[in-house]
């Protein structure tokens, strides 16, 4: 029963952080705890109220915002990548020459990987390599 009402929480939570995702800051917002309180009283009518929040419950709230925000960015930024290698991917595809097929390979690994070194050492080696 305890873990049903963890998750009910937690579900009630990411949906008002949802809905409040214009980067809510909890110290200029005072009364952001009470709202998430008459939203659980609103959505769980079945569970007891919850009149008061205590600074264990705050603390919670606060770590699930910030986590649920840090996994939303990082869902956005996996999205940005996955767009990026099916551009790259398609761009392959249309390549006429395998010297083109390798400078969007290099390219795409990395950008995938952020790595400049890889990217200029192996343009690098590809050019030396075109040259002779």
């Amino acid at each position: 029963m305890k873990r049903v009402i963890q998750k009910i929480i937690i579900q009630v939570i990411i949906i008002y952080i949802q809905k409040q995702m214009n980067h809510i800051k909890f110290q200029k917002k005072k009364n952001i705890y009470q709202e998430i309180v008459d939203k659980y009283n609103e959505t769980c009518t079945s569970l007891p109220k919850q009149s008061k929040i205590t600074d264990k419950h705050k603390k919670a709230i606060k770590r699930l915002y910030y986590h649920t925000l840090y996994n939303l960015k990082k869902s956005a930024e996996e999205a940005i990548y996955i767009k990026m290698s099916e551009q790259y991917r398609i761009k392959i595809n249309k390549a006429d020459n395998i010297r083109d097929i390798a400078i969007l390979g290099i390219e795409c690994i990395a950008k995938m990987t952020g790595d400049k070194v890889f990217e200029r050492e192996n343009m690098r080696k590809l050019v030396a390599f075109s040259d002779e």
